[in-house]
């Protein structure tokens, strides 16, 4: 039978003051309704009625997609900074006492474990219950190894736990960033995945010892993400990013020296800046002279009437930003409005026509509430300021640069 390591004590003590890491301070659930749009609409054996109702059919789902996503990234709150150090700091806890449990196992079992440690716990769970194993541990050991893995498995959920917290609760970091490569050629709701993807690389790295707030270092994550994105799904050959990549450090390079040299410069000189092969700059370079462009109205097999003109995207298509600024600013603006007072909220959305035909005056709305000219233009100045200074505020104001 072994005996108690250091780490076992160690793990042990902590278990005791911590185990409940978290119960009940952050739990978080959401709660998301989906709507059933039932279509009554009545197709007509036209071609053309089809492909009317076809379109708007389409848009409405993805009308219906962007609403639901931002309705579920509306309602997490984002963290301050001392909350990212105290979640940051959990994990790491969490982490450190995982990895005791799985070096205790190990001992046990006087064997390397390989594999994450949700799957190891999947794998000893099973391995515990079996009767050929148990009879090659004396009592002892096994009830130690059925305790530890139990205090492994708690703290990767735990770990698991917190992770997808602080995800959530910067979902809307990756929508604001997102807005930017609107137009690249790639979905919306696909940029948001792509940065989603960066968003949780994000969490799994970072340091909250380095002393710079999540967002900050998050960016570059979900940047990466989206810029990875943007060069798998638009182009008509899939690229691995990182040739991108490596052939953007040729183009730079090629931009530095005909800057400094004031001359083209010859592929080995390129080669030797980069670290690549002569081979490898010669085919980035060649790839951009012109050789191998195509005409647009030529077919794409021979002997077919098809051109690549007809497999370019429909210019006619609802652009994604405006189709987000449809569903978000209507919502945006009745959410800030909720917060005023019934007469400040009747002026504002009688001298800006919301809810109405048409705008009103200053002194059409005075005489509507009885108040002089001057009167009204004062309780409207203050209501803007009150909606500027608002947490409403900063939402209208990304929805309005994105239209």
């Amino acid at each position: 039978m072994l005996k108690a390591t250091s780490c076992e004590t160690a793990i042990d003590e902590y278990s005791a003051d911590n185990f409940g890491l978290m119960d009940g301070e952050m739990n978080y659930t959401v709660s998301v309704e989906e709507d059933f749009v039932e279509d009554n609409t009545n197709y007509e054996d036209s071609a053309s009625k089809k492909e009317v109702n076809e379109n708007k059919y389409n848009h409405n789902i993805e009308l219906r997609l962007v609403n639901d996503y931002f309705k579920e990234v509306g309602t997490e709150t984002l963290l301050k900074a001392k909350e990212e150090i105290y979640i940051a700091a959990k994990i790491k806890e969490c982490e450190s006492q995982a990895k005791m449990a799985r070096k205790i196992i190990q001992e046990i079992l006087g064997k390397k474990l390989n594999g994450p440690s949700d799957e190891v716990v999947k794998e000893l769970r099973s391995l515990c219950e079996h009767p050929s194993f148990s009879r090659q541990l004396i009592n002892e050991d096994l009830k130690r190894l059925r305790r530890y893995v139990s205090i492994l498995d708690a703290y990767v959920k735990k770990t698991t736990q917190l992770r997808n917290f602080f995800v959530r609760a910067n979902l809307r970091l990756v929508a604001s960033i997102a807005k930017k490569y609107v137009g690249r050629g790639i979905p919306f709701l696909d940029l948001i995945q792509e940065g989603n993807l960066g968003l949780i690389k994000a969490v799994e790295r970072f340091d909250h010892t380095k002393g710079y707030r999540f967002s900050t270092y998050a960016c570059w994550w979900i940047n990466q993400g989206m810029n990875r994105g943007v060069f798998n799904q638009t182009r008509t050959v899939k690229i691995p990013a990182y040739v991108l990549e490596k052939a953007g450090k040729v183009w730079s390079e090629r931009a530095r020296f005909v800057e400094e040299h004031e001359r083209e410069p010859h592929p080995s000189e390129i080669a030797s800046r980069v670290d690549m092969s002569l081979e490898n700059v010669r085919q980035v370079l060649e790839s951009h002279n012109g050789n191998n462009m195509v005409r647009l109205d030529s077919p794409v097999w021979n002997g077919e009437k098809a051109t690549f003109l007809d497999y370019m995207a429909d210019s006619e298509s609802i652009p994604v930003d405006n189709l987000i600024a449809e569903v978000s600013i209507p919502s945006s603006i009745d959410h800030a409005l909720d917060k005023l007072d019934g007469r400040e909220r009747d002026i504002i959305k009688m001298r800006f026509g919301i809810g109405y035909n048409q705008s009103f005056t200053l002194d059409e709305i005075g005489k509507r509430f009885g108040l002089t000219r001057e009167r009204i233009r004062q309780i409207e100045k203050k209501t803007l300021q009150k909606i500027r200074e608002s947490s409403s505020a900063p939402a209208l104001r990304s929805l309005i640069e994105m239209n």
